[in-house]
């Protein structure tokens, strides 16, 4: 599948940047922008999301072939860093585990090799009950969604999901193959014998409990090299809630990995 992706900074360590469930490239625009000046960043849309294709197939397995596929068509035969979010931070695991010798590094935000419970399900439910051609406007649509979704920060950051044409309003996102992926990526897991030797950061918000005390010994077991940094403050959306932090514990680990060949550590 060809991904739609956005682009910033002409030099530098190449940097893929995967938005979580629900987001699109455009959540990641301004920490892309600030980073130009070190990397040659790609923020692409995940399949299902954004301005991407849909597709009935929403996995792993096939989420990574999407990224080393994006990957060798912009950068055959170089190594990249990739950040993931969530989502994209699972998917930036199974992609160190099976396709290693694309990486120079992993950068994870807000998310552990461990079943995760949350309250998504919730929120795609609340989506797929709003048909939005139904609806005059965004302002109409957020009122009927808060009967189910009363935190007007989670509203906000689903009414990105919008699209409007001729036809009016209209989910990007397909929602259906979503909320059947919600129940293989909670109770996700890596393979035993999963493992990644290069360099590993793990960005956690912290208030947030998808990374907590306890899973670093975990994540140490997949991730030898694994570093963590906690940002103050900051819930699930570190890029948000803390970008400064984020931004700071990105820059330092792209010039720690700049050199990086896999093999060599």
């Amino acid at each position: 599948m060809e991904l739609f992706y956005r682009r910033y900074g002409e030099s530098g360590t190449p940097l893929f940047i995967l938005h979580g469930l629900l987001g699109s490239g455009r959540n990641w625009h301004s920490i892309a922008k600030a980073l130009a000046d070190q990397a040659q960043v790609v923020v692409p849309d995940m399949r299902n999301h954004g301005r991407s294709p849909h597709s009935p197939e929403h996995t792993f397995a096939a989420m990574v072939e999407d990224i080393v596929a994006l990957k060798q068509r912009l950068f055959p035969g170089r190594h990249v860093v990739v950040l993931g979010h969530s989502m994209g931070g699972l998917v930036t695991m199974e992609m160190a585990f099976q396709a290693a010798e694309h990486l120079a590094g992993v950068i994870i935000v807000d998310i552990a090799p461990r079943p995760h419970l949350g309250g998504v399900h919730a929120v795609l439910d609340a989506m797929m009950k709003i048909d939005p051609q139904q609806f005059a406007d965004k302002k109409a649509i957020d009122a009927a969604l808060a009967a189910d979704i009363p935190s007007a920060l989670v509203r906000q950051f689903v009414l990105t999901n919008l699209s409007s044409d001729a036809h009016g309003l209209s989910w990007r996102v397909n929602l259906p193959v979503l909320r059947e992926f919600l129940t293989i990526s909670r109770a996700y897991q890596p393979a035993p014998g999963d493992s990644y030797a290069g360099p590993a950061l793990f960005i956690r918000g912290e208030r947030s409990d998808y990374i907590r005390d306890r899973d670093f010994e975990t994540i140490r077991g997949f991730f030898p090299q694994a570093e963590l940094v906690t940002a103050p403050a900051a819930g699930h959306w570190v890029h948000y809630e803390n970008p400064e932090i984020l931004l700071r514990s990105v820059r330092d680990f792209l010039a720690k990995t700049a050199k990086y060949e896999p093999g060599n550590s």
